[in-house]
């Protein structure tokens, strides 16, 4: 009986983890200004902001809009902008900071068809949503 529940239990467990699509990897916001690496940090996924894309002058480097006078020193590369996103049977949703507002919002990301990442950002009822595109380098 053991034997049973332990093939039932492998065969339900990848099922779960694989409902939403994988959204590991690097992704250019919406806006061209940074690349978001997701990748896994425990039982869920989180992302960090890695890269500066080619910055105008008046660009702060560091998170200067944060609402927490102690944290605007802190550098905007290497900052983890994505929280605790788990899966669900087709998106996954967690917390997002948004470092040009300082905020941070209920948040849910999936796959377009295209192969593109939809980011939505929720404040109580109000979302929006921006699109992310695959970073491929070089």
């Amino acid at each position: 009986m053991r034997f049973v529940f332990a093939i039932l239990f492998a065969l339900l467990l990848p099922a779960t983890a694989q409902a939403a699509d994988r959204i590991t990897g690097d992704w250019i916001s919406q806006d061209g200004k940074g690349v978001v690496t997701i990748a896994p940090c425990g039982q869920a996924m989180c992302g960090h902001l890695t890269r500066i894309l080619p910055k105008a002058k008046d660009d702060p480097t560091t998170d200067v809009h944060n609402r927490n006078p102690a944290l605007r020193s802190r550098p905007l590369v290497g900052l983890q902008i994505l929280f605790d996103f788990k899966p669900d049977d087709k998106e996954w949703h967690g917390t997002i900071y948004y470092p040009l507002e300082g905020r941070t919002y209920r948040a849910y990301i999936s796959r377009n068809p295209d192969n593109s990442l939809k980011v939505r950002g929720c404040w109580y009822f109000i979302c929006r949503t921006i699109k992310w595109t695959p970073y491929n380098p070089g």
